[in-house]
């Protein structure tokens, strides 16, 4: 089933009056494998597990429907597909042709275009509406519902995402038939031999962290984009090297599973993979790419809380590996998790990691917002109800 993991989180309270800037994320392709939901076996995604600690958890929550453009759709206009009549995957659009496809849709008002209405500013970026790495020039996002948007939004992800050096099935020894062809192998796992930086997600992110350094001058809603772990599952090969083929674990799977249940339809994707020995190298794939995304995650849920007695706020920022933290008074900590997991040596002064805290401390908020006061003149001031 294809799910979409949206969090909505307030950064920050701009001032005592003003409303809190709103991050929303929208994750394409991610099942439950994470550790704060069913954690599948030897799966690394702690930056999932810190925002589940501060967050509240929906863990029975369901997509509209198990495809990209229908649940999408559903998500950022509030309408069921049971009402749109918008079920599957529709492509070679360029613009909102929802609103044409579903005349319930006609003027529906999109969630970025609801905040801009109660006075956001609202700007996007990456995989919000659908769209694929390999179809340029094909996405049904609403350009007029955003106050910006990062590049084409109607182009927003193909040009981002470089392709590993790919060997034909029958050179590798794999028989005809890999589904989505064969030739693009667009259903299929490689490591890539760039870093981080230059991958697809990795750019939204830092497009997004840009946004929310800067100064606005109105309350902020980002909706950001990422589009692994859907497939090709093709991410830097650090990501690959976490999980060794060796050490994968297959889901928990019967062999008559579909007997007594509905087909499908791709009965044939899973021939393919279990005929040519592939399952565990797909499944490495996966993995490899919730870990990476789940970086992406990281460099965004930035941790922040002001002590009594300091003038400025603290932030605390994490990698896959190290988290230091800023404290308001200008006190440093720096943990290597993988090293110290009980964050029992600070080494914010090792000169070794010199170069990490530096990476990590560009995460800081240049510019955080003042802490909020409580509003005194507030209606909702208990001291200002009268006692029934």
């Amino acid at each position: 089933m294809r799910t979409i993991l949206a969090l909505a989180f307030l950064l920050a309270c701009v001032s005592a009056s003003a409303r809190p800037h709103v991050l929303f994320v929208a994750i394409d392709d991610l099942n439950d494998y994470i550790s704060p939901l069913d954690h599948h076996p030897g799966i690394k995604t702690p930056h999932f597990d810190r925002l589940a600690r501060r967050s509240v958890n929906f863990a029975n929550a369901h997509c509209a429907a198990p495809a990209c453009h229908p649940s999408r759709v559903a998500i950022m206009t509030g309408v069921h597909p049971s009402r749109s009549g918008i079920y599957r995957n529709m492509f070679g659009a360029r613009g909102p042709r929802w609103r044409h496809e579903s005349p319930l849709l006609e003027k529906a008002v999109v969630l970025s275009q609801h905040f801009r209405d109660h006075g956001y500013r609202a700007v996007g970026g990456g995989k919000i509406f659908h769209t694929l790495q390999w179809t340029p020039n094909d996405s049904q996002n609403d350009p007029e519902a955003w106050d910006d948007y990062r590049g084409d939004p109607n182009d927003p992800i193909s040009q981002d995402w470089p392709r590993p050096k790919l060997i034909p099935d029958d050179k590798s020894g794999l028989g005809p038939g890999r589904p989505l062809g064969g030739g693009s192998q667009l259903f299929g796992a490689a490591p890539l031999d760039l870093p981080d930086e230059k991958t697809g997600d990795h750019m939204v992110v830092d497009w997004a962290i840009e946004q929310m350094k800067k100064k606005q001058a109105k309350p902020l809603f980002l909706a950001v984009g990422l589009f692994r772990p859907h497939i090709p599952w093709e991410v830097p090969k650090k990501w690959f090297d976490i999980y060794p083929l060796e050490k994968v674990n297959l889901p928990e799977h019967r062999e008559d599973d579909l007997k007594d249940a509905h087909n499908h339809g791709r009965t044939g994707w899973h021939k393919w993979v279990v005929e040519n020995k592939q399952w565990e190298k797909f499944m490495q794939g996966y993995l490899a790419s919730i870990t990476y995304v789940d970086h992406q995650l990281g460099r965004l849920s930035l941790t922040s809380f002001q002590f009594w007695g300091e003038k400025t706020p603290s932030h605390g920022v994490s990698d896959a590996r190290y988290r230091y933290i800023q404290y308001g008074n200008g006190f440093e900590e720096l943990y290597d998790l993988e090293a110290d997991p009980r964050e029992f040596t600070n080494r914010a002064d090792d000169s070794a990691l010199a170069e990490v805290k530096t990476r990590l401390a560009k995460g800081i908020p240049a510019n955080p917002a003042p802490i909020c006061q409580v509003p005194k003149d507030s209606p909702h001031h208990r001291a200002n109800q009268k006692k029934k």
